[in-house]
Parts: structure tokens; sequence; C-alpha cells
């Protein structure tokens, strides 16, 4: 509701209040000056009845037109309000939809570079594994780091989530996109939705860390 409409419904109410208490101290000096006569004053004039009478009558002819003049003005405040809700509609809603696409294909775009880098990250961490074992690197698991023999290096497979390449004590893990993709929108899911920044960060990565931060321990020496 604008504030020119509930003005002149003020108004209109406060108009309308005078008019009508008017109206009823007309209606009630006619009143008691019937109750005179009816108790037998015979100071009160029958052109004082008939002034009064006049003076109710006319007090309630303005009591209805000052109801009526509320009526139009209210509805003319009205009428512009619907007429400056749509004029803000649509102005808002003119590039509505290109903002939102625009928006939309930034995103593609940066998503799609990650995409495209993780892709080619792991393909070059594939490559360095098949080196790896084409000079008879072993394989190694979680218990121990590489032997010295090796320069350090080493290399697991065990499962698609886990492959990763050694370096003494450094594991450098495959980077899975859908994963950390998964994870971004089930940030913004859960943001859209009112939790807190801190709740969602921890029921989307799992172990209280930020998915960011775990992201940029992948460049971090692990021992």
């Amino acid at each position: 509701m604008t504030q020119e409409l509930t003005q002149a419904r003020a108004d209109a109410t406060a108009a309308v209040a005078v008019a009508e208490q008017e109206a009823l101290e007309a209606a009630q000096l006619l009143e008691a000056l019937e109750e005179r006569v009816r108790d037998g004053d015979d100071t009160v004039t029958p052109n004082e009845i008939a002034s009064a009478r006049e003076l109710g009558n006319f007090a309630r002819l303005r009591a209805d037109a000052t109801a009526r003049k509320a009526v139009a003005a209210q509805e003319t405040a009205r009428t512009a309000a619907v007429h400056e809700l749509r004029a803000e509609i649509e102005q808002h809603s003119q590039d509505r939809g290109t903002q939102y696409a625009q928006m939309l294909r930034s995103a593609e775009d940066l998503l799609r570079a990650f995409l495209d880098a993780t892709a080619a990250d792991n393909e070059q961490m594939r490559q360095w594994r098949q080196r790896m074992i084409e000079l008879g690197i072993p394989e190694v698991n979680a218990y121990g780091p590489p032997a010295e023999e090796h320069a350090g290096l080493g290399y697991s497979q065990q499962m698609v989530s886990s492959k990763s390449l050694t370096v003494d004590e450094r594991r450098i893990p495959t980077v899975e996109p859908e994963y950390w993709l998964r994870l971004l929108l089930t940030r913004l899911t859960r943001e859209a939705h009112g939790f807190s920044h801190i709740q969602q960060a921890t029921r989307s990565v799992g172990n209280g860390a930020d998915m960011y931060e775990r992201l940029e321990a992948l460049d971090a020496p692990t021992g």
C-alpha cells in the first residue's frame, strides 16, 4: 500500500468522523428541544424546533456527502496506487530474463572452464601414472610412503575416487569435478532455503571444513 493511499484513507476517515459528529450533535439538539416541549417547557418555539430539524437534516446531508467524497478520494488514490504498482512491475520485468540468462551464461562459462581444467589435470595424472607403471614403480597403499629407490614416487588406483599419485609422503589425488559441483549446488540450495553458512558447510562437506579450503589443501604437503 502506497503512502498516498494510506494518507487518503486516513484523511477520509477523519473527515467522515467530523461530519458524523456534527450530524449527531444536530440530532441531539433537536431531540433535546422536543423533550423540553414534552416536559411542558413553554419557552421552546416552533421556529426553534423547525430550525433544529433543518439543521439536523442539513448536517446529515453533509455527512452523506462527506462519506461519498471520501469513497471517491480513496478510489482515486487506489487507482493511482494500482497504476504505480503496474509501472513498477513492468519496469522490473523488462530485462529480468536477459539479466538472468547472462548470469547463467557466465556461470556456465566458469563451470566449463573448471571442467576443462580438471579434465586436463586428470589426463596428465593418468599419463604420469602410466609412466610410473612402465618404469616399474609399484603401487602404494595407505600404510606408508613409496620406497626411496623409486625417488619417492608411487601411485594408487584401487578405486576411481582414490586414484592418486604420491611424492614422498605427499598424496596428490585425482580431482572429481562432479563431486565438487554437487557440493557447490548443495551449498547454494541450502543457502537459498535459509541454512546458515556454517550449517550448510558442515553438512555439505562432512568433516566441517569449507569446500574451498579442501580444494586449496590439494596443494599442501600431506603426511
